[in-house]
């Protein structure tokens, strides 16, 4: 029976030189990296597998990473979560183990993409998106063999192909987040860090009144945001 470091060689063996000629490197872990010019943002695409029953179910997510920009965002979002779990209703064990975590976690990304059907074209619908990719949210499957007779049952290309796919709309996405107005408008938190970083006060409180409001709006707790906004307006970063 093949293994999961098996199936992502042979993935790694089909993205490797396409990538390569974008600038992207292959890492490890099933991790590709292409750093910008800035010398610190870093454009990431990631495989990663679950296994189940001796079945594997395969994710690819984008992330953008600036360790250098963000390293007060860092500071920040740590203390918000970490002000979140003592203020929640949890086990004492649990709360403690949860802060252990969260004092190693590390909270670069500027943002990522997990859906990929943001990046489907302007007219294409979303079923015919999905049949063309759906490499990108793909069913349990036993090895590529299988996961290539799935993919023929729907009429869908092959892994191959959907690779191929894949780094054409990696470039898509990491093209659009190289605006810094983009992230802006596509986050909350990093966007907010970002305009107070920027000067840009009066943006950061208009966002983030609209991010409340809409919060509300759908019922969502807005303790760790109304937090997060209070120590970034009242620390120097």
């Amino acid at each position: 029976m093949v293994d999961t470091q098996e199936i992502l060689n042979q993935i790694v063996s089909v993205l490797e030189k396409p990538f390569a000629a974008h600038g992207f490197r292959y890492v490890r872990g099933g991790r590709f990296v292409r750093r910008l010019s800035d010398g610190n943002t870093e454009q990431q695409y990631h495989i990663t597998f679950r296994k189940k029953y001796g079945c594997f179910l395969m994710k690819i997510g984008l992330i953008v990473q600036n360790k250098v920009l963000l390293k007060d965002f860092d500071v920040l979002c740590r203390e918000t979560k970490i002000f979140v779990y003592k203020n929640k209703n949890l086990e004492d064990d649990f709360r403690d183990e949860c802060i252990k975590m969260e004092l190693k976690r590390k909270h670069f990304n500027l943002c990522g993409l997990g859906d990929w059907r943001e990046l489907k074209e302007e007219n294409e619908s979303l079923e015919s998106f999905n049949v063309r990719f759906s490499l990108w949210s793909p069913p349990y499957f036993e090895d590529l063999e299988d996961l290539n007779n799935i993919f023929e049952k729907e009429g869908s290309p092959t892994w191959q192909e959907q690779c191929l796919t894949s780094i054409n709309l990696s470039l898509k996405y990491f093209k659009k987040t190289e605006d810094i107005n983009w992230i802006i408008n596509n986050t909350e938190y990093q966007g907010l860090f970002l305009l107070k970083q920027m000067g840009r006060v009066e943006d950061a409180k208009n966002k983030y009144n609209s991010l409340i409001e809409r919060k509300r709006e759908y019922g969502n707790n807005t303790e760790r945001i109304e937090y997060f906004y209070e120590l970034l307006m009242n620390k120097g970063v």
